[in-house]
């Protein structure tokens, strides 16, 4: 999706500062490209189809990183390249996974404290609809209830949209 000319010419043009060298790739549903740029910054810039939800998801990110919350800060809005989303964020390097010996304790404590400091819906643009296979339209993808289109949580049809919607941003 981004090849080494477009994201050289995207991050002077979004970032103001050219591509030094890219440390990564990698991706799934987005082209994810770890930068590091000429005044020494680290980032990642994101490329996906374009989505009017992913406005929403970067100020959810936005407003966790400026409470504390461990998640990369948004560098830029979402821009539109070839019809496409692209965005950067802060690296974040290092961390590691919650230990599983303790069960789901953890887990819960991150989840709660998520979604305690996160903004209030109505306070965001929509975060609808979910990503492609988040939807519970995808086999395998029944880990949990889903988010109707009216921000209700519904059991009828499987997947984790609400949570991974806030988390892929």
């Amino acid at each position: 999706m981004l090849d080494d000319a477009l994201l050289a010419d995207w991050c002077l043009r979004y970032l103001g500062v050219p591509l030094n060298r890219v440390l990564f790739r990698s991706g799934y549903l987005s082209d994810v490209v770890g930068v590091e740029l000429s005044s020494g910054l680290r980032a990642v810039v994101k490329a996906r189809p374009f989505e009017p939800r992913i406005a929403g998801c970067l100020q959810v990110q936005a407003a966790l990183a400026g409470v504390g919350f461990p998640c990369p800060e948004p560098l830029t809005v979402a821009t539109r390249v070839h019809g496409m989303t692209v965005t950067a964020e802060t690296e974040m390097p290092g961390g590691s996974p919650l230990p599983t010996e303790a069960g789901a304790a953890p887990f819960a404590a991150l989840l709660a404290r998520l979604i305690a400091s996160a903004p209030a819906p109505a306070a965001v643009p929509s975060l609808m609809p979910s990503p492609p296979g988040r939807d519970g339209t995808t086999p395998g993808d029944d880990c949990g209830p889903t988010l109707t289109s009216t921000g209700k949580t519904s059991t009828s049809s499987p997947g984790l949209s609400g949570l991974m919607t806030l988390l892929d941003a």
